[in-house]
């Protein structure tokens, strides 16, 4: 998924700059009943314009993080990272496909490797252990 636009407001200027993306955590959110264990996949909310707080590393400070659906883009099909780790592709789990957009909210199917590692943790975040 192309993230190339986050807005950052700031309580005390509500100033909005914008950044790279590349490397920023993405929030998710399972739903139980698109569980698939047969394929290993499962439906998940991946984005929605609700604001979280985050580390600017600029600043040192806590910051107001809103990622703007509207100017999302994504590929067909991108990795699903163990820890956002992107270094080795021993940190695959599988891939997100489906990538689908519904007003403020950026949906999608992970699908999960066949490989050990990644069945175990297709397992727990099914079993509701990892959320």
């Amino acid at each position: 998924m192309k993230r190339s636009r986050l807005d950052i407001h700031r309580e005390e200027d509500r100033s909005i700059a914008e950044r790279d993306l590349s490397f920023a955590p993405i929030s998710l959110r399972i739903d139980d009943e698109q569980v698939n264990r047969e394929d290993r996949s499962m439906s998940m909310t991946l984005v929605t314009e609700a604001g979280v707080d985050a580390y600017d590393w600029e600043t040192g400070d806590i910051i107001r993080e809103v990622l703007l659906v509207s100017g999302m883009e994504w590929p067909k099909q991108v990795p699903l990272l163990d820890s956002h780790n992107r270094y080795s592709t021993s940190g695959a789990l599988g891939s997100i496909r489906e990538i689908s957009k519904s007003n403020n909210t950026i949906t999608a199917r992970a699908f999960f490797s066949s490989k050990e590692s990644a069945v175990e943790v297709f397992n727990d975040v099914a079993d509701g252990h990892i959320t």
